[in-house]
């Protein structure tokens, strides 16, 4: 999952992952019998390994059978209140105040609820868990197979230390959504359908049979081996003009990610006496090196990410960029 935050006044947006691993790892021993499993997941930022004291560690339920997850922990704050739970089919994520809570709801199948609101952590233990590749980015070494499972994962940001055990049946209730008033909704929709009118996004057509998701002000495709991510302008120009597939003029960037996982684009202009600085910044969990190109619209920044992204590559997607 990346986590995309625009600079100088911009709106925060979170965009989907991207497809892929690297390598399988088997399941614990014995994972056929049972379902239910409890995990701890300590995670410490790697380049504050020594300035920080450990967070309490996060604590996952997952039900195999159903997909359904609970995810609690993280640091304490008095009050305030952390919480994603999903049946399997839909996923709530509440946080701030208990007094003023807010809700961000996720609604697909059951990969995307996963993916999109379980974030690295739960898809580390998933994969592990049915041995399937793990998340693109993320070097998963076993220390142990179990029970209990324990695993060192690694991003370009963190280190995880996972403990994962057997458990008895859990209640169902505490895979139960929560409830209340909605600050936003995030979909998986049919390729080619804009989910906010006032946003007018852009696709790569019909032939690369994508997936989407979005919500109010930003709108992500997941392609094979190309994703497409959309939010409001950025104020950024990029180094090289280009024209898209429906006349627009764009500017595009061709940048890459940096060893602390950062990814990150400015510009600055001078109009008189007046400069102005516009940087577009996000984390991202691939490994260090790989391209993000970003397209600059007059309304609109697009992000092309993925492994069919290169620097020669970015261009000829970004012209192939077209209205829904």
């Amino acid at each position: 999952m990346r986590i995309r935050i625009t600079t100088i006044g911009l709106a925060a947006a979170v965009a989907a992952g991207c497809s892929g691993g690297h390598g399988t790892a088997p399941g614990p021993s014995r994972a056929g019998s049972s379902h239910d499993f409890a995990v701890q997941v300590q995670i410490t930022p790697r380049d504050h390994a020594d300035r920080f004291s450990p967070a309490p560690p996060l604590t996952i339920l997952v039900d195999t059978a159903t997909g359904a997850f609970r995810i609690s922990g993280g640091p304490p704050r008095m009050h305030f209140r952390g919480l994603t739970v999903s049946d399997g089919r839909e996923a709530t994520q509440v946080s701030g105040l208990q007094t003023h809570p807010v809700v961000s709801v996720y609604r697909g199948s059951q990969r995307f609820v996963a993916d999109r609101a379980g974030g690295t952590p739960l898809r580390v233990v998933e994969a592990f868990l049915a041995g399937t590749r793990q998340p693109r980015g993320v070097r998963v070494r076993v220390l142990a197979k179990g029970p209990p499972a324990r695993l060192i994962a690694a991003t370009a940001t963190e280190r995880l230390r996972i403990t994962i055990r057997r458990t008895g049946p859990i209640p169902a209730d505490a895979f139960r959504p929560a409830r209340g008033t909605v600050a936003q909704v995030a979909a998986e929709l049919r390729a080619g359908v804009n989910p906010d009118s006032s946003v007018s996004a852009y696709w790569l057509g019909p032939d690369w049979k994508g997936t989407a998701t979005g919500s109010g002000g930003w709108y992500t495709l997941g392609y094979p081996h190309v994703d497409v991510g959309l939010t409001g302008a950025s104020g950024v120009t990029g180094r090289r003009s280009l024209t898209l597939a429906d006349g627009t003029h764009a500017t595009l960037q061709v940048v890459r990610v940096r060893p602390n996982g950062v990814v990150s684009v400015s510009s600055a202009t001078t109009s008189g006496s007046v400069s102005s600085f516009h940087g577009y910044v996000y984390m991202s969990t691939d490994p260090p090196g790989t391209p993000v190109a970003f397209v600059f619209l007059p309304h609109a920044t697009v992000t092309l990410s993925g492994a069919a992204v290169t620097p020669r590559s970015a261009l000829a997607i970004a012209q192939s960029l077209r209205p829904l």
